[in-house]
């Protein structure tokens, strides 16, 4: 039945799908995923065309679908087609910004020839590697995995054979640290998602309890403290939407400046601005912390949702309360953490990352020279 339905929804996939009717043409270089694929195309140091493999329905090759049906073995259609797609193309290099793809890492079991990087996007927890399954590093291979930090790549590394290389997130190493700062300024980095639940492995979460509960402690300590000191709080939006407007005013009891998220370098220009910037268990809040930016995590769902993987610097190990951040809902150590912040400077910022170890978290390559350096050195 669960065969039927893959296939079903497979299906789905193709009549949905722009169709291409062609063989495609071979290509050197070969992008997984078209999500993300601007994101590397522009660290790319090589001016020759770079195929992209589409593999969320928004493109397929019938031409290769074909030959798919008759790709033999029990791997699936799906599995079949990419093989297939990847024979057809016959990279030397392949490429994905989706490090969480179980699709991606089972390339080589049948391309051994191919080189492949997987390139980290974003804060992971432990629902990927559950799904990976116990025989992970018999199945699941890369030749180099691109990570934010020490600390998650010796967790890659139990479950994906690859050499692990940190190099911070390429997307944040892009962007020049910009230097004008709002000494009132507190940026709180929202992670607001459409209504709906929410599912993380095997456990279901409501909305209200994913979002609404952890948001509106952090967002009434916030608006507290910014009433009592004479602060502006601003909200770095997910999107653009209304709706997330309409739900930050709801929960917060001072007035809210919005920044919308209208390109891909907005963010990070708004916690340059800041003073200090809040995140409960954002990427972009590792990102603003290691730019040098006074950064509070207060990372309460670890604790509102008994989730030992959403607290602070996971899977490294940190005590629950720290000078900048809390795991704990405690709204007088959220307070005195936002006293801290203001009142250090950022050279005691410094410090401080150094002190708790932060680089094992994310490291910061400006320019992504480390990540430039690797491709050129495996296309020459």
């Amino acid at each position: 039945m669960a065969k039927l339905s893959k296939l079903f929804l497979f299906f789905l996939y193709v009549i949905k799908a722009k169709k291409r009717w062609f063989r495609p043409p071979k290509n050197q270089y070969l992008i997984f995923d078209f999500c993300g694929s601007d994101d590397i195309l522009k660290e790319f140091p090589s001016s020759d065309p770079v195929a992209i493999f589409h593999n969320r329905g928004e493109e397929i090759n019938l031409f290769v679908l074909f030959l798919s049906f008759f790709g033999g073995g029990k791997r699936g259609l799906f599995r079949n087609y990419i093989d297939t797609y990847l024979k057809n193309v016959s990279p030397n290099l392949v490429l994905t910004f989706i490090d969480n793809s179980n699709y991606f890492y089972e390339i080589k079991r049948v391309h051994e020839n191919i080189k492949t990087v997987s390139v980290q996007n974003g804060i992971r927890d432990s629902s990927f590697f559950r799904q990976l399954g116990d025989r992970s590093l018999e199945n699941h291979h890369t030749d180099y995995l691109c990570l934010f930090g020490s600390g998650i790549s010796q967790l890659y590394s139990k479950h994906i054979a690859g050499k692990t290389i940190s190099i911070g997130s390429i997307k944040n190493n892009r962007v020049p640290v910009s230097g004008t700062k709002n000494k009132d300024l507190i940026c709180f980095i929202s992670q607001h998602r459409e209504k709906g639940e929410i599912r993380i492995q095997d456990r279901l979460f409501s909305f209200e309890d994913f979002f609404t509960r952890p948001d509106s402690i952090v967002l009434s300590s916030l608006s507290k403290y910014a009433e009592k000191n004479n602060k502006e709080v601003a909200i770095i939006m997910s999107g653009k939407g209304s709706f997330e407007k309409e739900y930050f005013l709801s929960l917060a009891s001072t007035n809210l400046r919005f920044i919308e998220n209208s390109n891909s370098d907005t963010a990070y220009h708004a916690v340059d601005e800041a003073e200090v910037v809040v995140s409960l268990d954002s990427t972009l809040g590792y990102e603003s912390a290691i730019r040098g930016n006074k950064t509070a995590f207060f990372p309460i769902r670890s604790s509102l949702l008994n989730m030992e993987d959403r607290k602070f610097g996971w899977p490294s190990v940190y005590p629950d309360q720290g000078k900048f951040w809390c795991n704990l809902p405690d709204e007088n150590h959220l307070i005195s953490v936002l006293d801290h912040l203001f009142s250090i400077d950022h050279s005691e910022w410094q410090k401080e990352l150094n002190f708790s170890n932060f680089e094992q978290l994310m490291v910061f390559d400006p320019g992504n020279s480390k990540f430039q350096t690797l491709l050129s050195e495996i296309i020459n």
